[in-house]
């Protein structure tokens, strides 16, 4: 589209009150978006997330 990846605001967040660590989407993201945190999940890299994936969201 030319638009540059950092300027396009689609990244997943971690809602810790849902979170239960369980690595799923660690384990299901290709991308490396993810890694496990001390006590939740995290989003270490959120521009490697493909523009209009939600498959994580689940």
């Amino acid at each position: 589209m030319g638009i540059p990846r950092e300027e396009i605001p689609w990244y997943p967040t971690i809602n810790t009150d849902l979170c239960n660590s369980c690595g799923n989407c660690i384990d299901f993201c290709s991308n490396d978006v993810f890694k496990a945190g001390k006590l939740y999940t995290e989003v270490v890299n959120p521009y490697y997330c493909v523009v209009g994936c939600s498959s994580c969201a689940k």
